[in-house]
């Protein structure tokens, strides 16, 4: 996964929280650096930081540095019914720190622990799809259930009608969401309406339509 790479040039403690970095790069810009939460203490090389974007930086003797490390998932051709070309333990790791799962490392940052409800343990879903988009906004802890749900009815449909779903947010793809429940509440199947219908009920709920890429 490439990576812009990231100057630190000052870093300091944050007045409200102290545990959380405020780090200022080299082009005057400023990120909030979040700690984050190992299984087992496991990290080799410094503590671990992440920013809302996915960035990952450690902070050792020498100062805080940007992580750069081998992101791309060894990819296999999807099986029959298979959505996604990347499971289990094909998804990008942090292997320097504990061979972490990196989307789940900032979704627990910033969402909380990964919930257990009625015994069923939740999982952690890239709304749009892309598996190596793995910011804050972009990730959300939802039941076994709802991940397939999103992943057969809702995004391999508008894929299949030629949008593209890497230009789109969280918040473009909650509604979405929301779009073909409602359909299918209706008992209309989205997958048989033309996608000019789709793009048009996508307006209609105020999200810019930049993440449409049909003829």
């Amino acid at each position: 996964m490439k990576k812009q790479k990231i100057i630190i040039v000052q870093y300091v403690q944050s007045l409200i929280d102290p545990n959380i970095l405020v780090a200022y790069t080299a082009n005057g810009g400023r990120i909030d650096l979040y700690p984050c939460q190992t299984p087992e203490k496991r990290m080799t090389k410094g503590k671990l930081y992440t920013s809302g974007g996915g960035l990952f930086f450690s902070l050792t003797c020498r100062g805080l540095r940007q992580v750069f490390e081998d992101f791309t998932p060894a990819m296999r051709t999807p099986g029959k019914g298979c959505h996604n070309a990347v499971r289990g333990n094909l998804y990008p790791r942090m292997r320097a720190y504990g061979n972490i799962v990196c989307h789940v490392l900032v979704c627990t940052v910033f969402h909380g622990p990964r919930p257990t409800v009625q015994g069923v343990r939740y999982q952690c879903d890239h709304k749009n799809g892309d598996v190596m988009n793995w910011s804050a906004e972009n990730l959300e802890w939802v039941s076994p259930r709802e991940n397939a749900w999103r992943a057969r009815h809702v995004l391999h449909v508008l894929r299949a009608k030629g949008f593209d779903l890497s230009a789109c947010s969280g918040a473009d793809m909650d509604k979405w969401f929301a779009i073909f429940r409602a359909l299918e509440m209706a008992g209309r199947k989205p997958k048989e309406l033309p996608s000019e219908e789709l793009k048009e009920l996508f307006s209609m709920y105020n999200v810019a339509g930049d993440c449409y890429e049909g003829e």
